[in-house]
């Protein structure tokens, strides 16, 4: 499927993917979109109340509240209190219940100097850090376990800084200053942030605006699984020595400004225009690219080709399917379609070797070729690297 395509029905795609597998039971069935809501305590505070037909969802240990808000089907989810925590409840809420997109919203701390609590910041991507990871993942530079930095949806960033402007702001200024907004990357660490020199640190290496512990771990989850998501966050404190104390202070007017922008946008999530522009299909949509590498003959007489496997995007490229068919002649007819290989998510620039048997004694079989997401249920910036084919 083409870029210029699936920009116009991708709306069509995201409505689908919220109604779960054909023939499931229990909370995958969706008969409308749903909207995820990962919050912190003080969020979940103010966000439970505006539900109406509220109801309780048991997913393994973790408990989450559906409903609707201003008639959004929403299901809302607090933070676990450890990194491998909000990363097993995130899996288990999107395997379950299948929303259509994620909100992550909860207080942070400052990194950027120019940001102040009660401002609002919107995530264009949502960063690892290695500090504050204990054990073996300390050891060794973050990057090199998995992708370093996530990309936010695009439609979704520009809507909530956009709704930012209807909400009145001007109701939680403090000293005569009214909330800011802006746009940038937010950092994911392992810990709450206290320190000065940790907070420039962070800051230094990261070229973060803000600092959360959550953020890239549930963007993570989201991309393997292909599930737009955005991250809002309202600033608590400067992450520095007083931070404990400022965040005390102002965790409430946090949480109030940060829900106000996620009720603000729930009301309009439906009338959301969701086309990409070139800058950004290639920073958030994944390639897949295939290229043939080596053949070799069996004893038996099969020929063994290696196909090299790619994603050359800049987002995880969620699991997909490798047709093999052999042709028989130029007009491809007659053809016989060898095997269908389950691929799992690649992120950005990984590479993964396929091996394809062919059987023996294939007359009249003239050509091998391999396409990668055969029936199209991936969005990719570039349709038309996704064949490869070798002469027999």
């Amino acid at each position: 499927m083409g870029l210029r395509i699936w920009r116009a029905a991708f709306g069509v795609a995201v409505a689908m993917l919220a109604l779960g597998a054909a023939g499931a039971v229990g909370p995958v069935q969706q008969p409308t979109p749903l909207t995820a809501v990962l919050c912190d305590g003080p969020a979940m505070g103010l966000l439970k109340p505006k539900l109406t037909d509220a109801r309780s969802w048991q997913s393994g240990d973790l408990t989450t509240i559906s409903g609707r808000i201003s008639g959004r089907r929403v299901l809302l989810v607090e933070f676990g209190n450890a990194a491998q925590k909000v990363e097993e409840e995130t899996r288990a809420i999107l395997e379950d219940f299948r929303p259509a997109e994620v909100i992550i919203v909860g207080a942070a701390g400052a990194l950027n100097p120019k940001v102040q609590p009660g401002d609002v910041v919107i995530a264009r991507t949502a960063i690892y850090h290695t500090y504050g990871f204990a054990g073996a993942e300390a050891r060794q530079p973050r990057e090199l376990m998995r992708p370093l930095e996530f990309a936010a949806a695009p439609w979704l960033v520009r809507a909530a800084s956009q709704r930012v402007a209807t909400v009145a702001l001007e109701q939680y200024s403090q000293s005569g200053r009214k909330p800011t907004t802006s746009v940038g990357p937010i950092a994911t660490v392992g810990l709450f942030v206290k320190s000065t020199e940790v907070r420039d640190r962070i800051r230094a290496e990261a070229g973060a605006d803000a600092v959360a512990m959550e953020g890239a771990i549930i963007a993570e989850v989201c991309a393997q699984r292909g599930i737009p998501w955005v991250e809002i966050r309202s600033i608590s404190d400067y992450a520095d020595e007083a931070a404990g104390e400022t965040y005390r202070q102002n965790r409430g007017l946090a949480a109030q400004i940060g829900t106000a922008v996620v009720l603000d946008l729930l009301r309009r999530l439906d009338a959301l225009p969701r086309a990409l522009t070139d800058e950004e299909a290639k920073r958030y949509l994944p390639d897949i690219a295939l290229a043939p590498a080596i053949e070799t003959a069996s004893d038996d007489g099969r020929l063994l080709l290696g196909l090299m496997l790619k994603n050359a995007g800049k987002v995880w490229c969620p699991g997909f399917q490798v047709q093999v068919t052999l042709i028989e002649g130029e007009e491809a007819t007659g053809n016989a379609v060898v095997k269908r290989y389950s691929i799992e998510p690649l992120r950005p620039d990984k590479e993964r070797r396929l091996l394809i048997q062919i059987p023996a004694s294939q007359e009249g079989f003239r050509t091998v070729t391999a396409l990668a997401d055969p029936d199209d249920e991936i969005a990719e910036f570039d349709e038309e690297n996704n064949r490869a084919s070798r002469d027999l």
